[in-house]
């Protein structure tokens, strides 16, 4: 897959001009309204906190109890699925997809923040850029990522990363783990520039938050235990956010920073969707519908399958590709792709 670098190359893919896409999403949103899939599911939601936050306390407290190695991994195992589990409640809040008022939304994530350790403005300020310009350079942040999966951006790489770059696919899933720290502290500037008075309890959450997941473990645990814990607990939180996001974009189409696409064709063609039943549905938070999902980002997750017939059948109609892969095929073209282009922009 190339980089989209100009009008005869985006002439190529796009079937729709801004006024066509327009129509057809203004439709396609009026069908979906209708069908009511985007109401609020606060019973769902209710029951998936629950789980969430149980699962959370529940593995933390095996890893407490622990008395040896194992049941050590096993809980910082499963503490690691639903910390993430707890970071997917942030993100649907994030959308405003749980609650009709905005204030509710925020308030949830930010509680929810205080043991995801994370600061919640600074990511959906983040993550709201990348909604707009998914998969374009220069705009969307979350290509901001030491992998490469077109000859531009193996060729513009800089820095670190453009020294090893030939190795990128030995040392994908190594830095995958790595995932969690990254996504969470890559990106502080946000404090420095809007530091005062209007965000001093946004440090001091975000400071909570730090402590609580990773200085309040050695003092329950002792230094040893929790040593371990933190290591295997954080290593699996990325590999599991890496599977996560991966898939959804990496590897399909990449727009150059000038390039214009309709709102439409650029969220369906710069994303794909992971097939599988109602367990990849809650592993993946949803977020296996990365098409609908970035069509209509306030959907409560658990309406992504009623809502997905819908999107295709618009994608079949109009011509526009609508991708799917497995779980494992996902991996595969990753792996494949990155090896690819390693090869030939070497």
């Amino acid at each position: 897959m190339n980089t989209i670098l100009t009008e005869q190359e985006l002439n190529a893919v796009s079937q729709l001009n801004e006024a066509e896409s327009s129509a057809i999403y203004k439709e396609l949103r009026h069908t979906v309204t209708k069908a009511g899939l985007l109401d609020r599911a606060y019973g769902f939601y209710l029951m998936l906190t629950l789980i969430s936050f149980s699962g959370f306390f529940a593995s933390f407290a095996l890893v407490y109890y622990a008395s040896n190695t194992m049941m050590v991994v096993l809980g910082s195992v499963l503490f690691a699925f639903f910390s993430v589990q707890v970071g997917g409640l942030v993100h649907d809040a994030g959308h405003r997809a749980m609650f009709k008022r905005p204030l509710n939304n925020d308030i949830f994530a930010h509680c929810c923040s205080l043991f995801f350790a994370a600061c919640y403005n600074n990511w959906r300020i983040n993550h709201n850029r990348h909604h707009a310009y998914p998969n374009q350079e220069q705009k969307d942040p979350d290509m901001e990522i030491p992998f490469c999966f077109t000859s531009y951006r193996f060729k513009n790489l800089s820095g670190m990363m453009s020294r090893i770059k030939k190795y990128q696919l030995l040392t994908y899933y190594p830095i995958g783990t790595l995932a969690s720290l990254t996504m969470r502290y890559k990106r502080y500037d946000y404090f420095r520039e809007n530091f005062g008075p209007q965000i001093y309890w946004e440090i001091a959450l975000f400071v909570a938050s730090f402590c609580v997941r990773y200085i309040l473990p050695f003092a329950l645990l002792g230094f040893q235990k929790a040593l371990l814990f933190l290591i295997v607990s954080t290593m699996l939180e990325g590999l599991y956010m890496f599977h996560l996001f991966a898939p959804n974009h990496k590897g399909k189409l990449e727009l150059g920073p000038d390039i214009k696409m309709s709102y439409l064709e650029q969220q369906i063609l710069t994303s794909q969707n992971v097939k599988g039943n109602a367990l990849t549905d809650y592993i993946y938070m949803g977020l296996n519908y990365q098409i609908e999902h970035h069509l209509f980002p306030r959907t409560p997750r658990c309406n992504f399958p009623k809502m997905r017939p819908h999107v295709k059948a618009v994608c079949e109609k109009y011509g526009l590709n609508y991708s799917e892969t497995s779980v494992i095929q996902s991996n595969r073209e990753i792996l494949s792709t990155l090896n690819a282009v390693s090869k030939l922009a070497a």
